[in-house]
């Protein structure tokens, strides 16, 4: 009988300690999953908006391309404008990229529309502006060239 009592108590104790080390188990796996989740969400906020970045790449394109132009007006140095055309078509680049991530998001394809639309605007303004200014340059070389011959 006392045998049977000790093997009957250590089955229990077996028993026990078999239920214990599952729950340990399953608490410990679920522990990692929602540590995994918390970690994983950290590391989808820690990651950059390629949206954002490439509006602000856009914008950066942009502000060069007009400077760019602007300098070309001032000193009508080629190699400003060479720097211009390179400018824009790293602007059209990145509307391109913005097009591709905004297309299936109806809340920023609006939105995209109204900032390519404003952006070919804005090249438009800056070509007359180039044009303009060449023109008025050959028309100030004519003038020159024309005062020299009544001398």
């Amino acid at each position: 009988m006392k045998n049977r009592f000790i093997f009957s108590f250590e089955t229990k104790v077996a028993v026990i300690l078999l239920v214990i080390l599952i729950l340990v188990s399953l608490t410990g796996f679920f522990a990692y999953k929602r540590f995994s989740n918390i970690i994983s969400g950290f590391s989808r906020e820690s990651r950059p908006d390629m949206l954002l970045v490439t509006a602000k790449s856009l914008e950066n394109s942009l502000s060069l391309a007009e400077n760019k132009a602007n300098s070309f007006s001032l000193t009508g140095d080629t190699l400003y404008l060479n720097s211009y055309y390179e400018a824009v078509h790293v602007a059209r680049q990145k509307l391109n990229e913005l097009e591709e991530l905004t297309k299936y998001d109806r809340e920023f394809s609006s939105a995209f529309n109204l900032l390519y639309s404003l952006s070919e605007i804005k090249f438009r303004i800056l070509d007359d502006i180039l044009i303009i200014q060449n023109k008025y340059r050959v028309q100030e070389a004519l003038n020159k060239v024309e005062n020299k011959n009544r001398c």
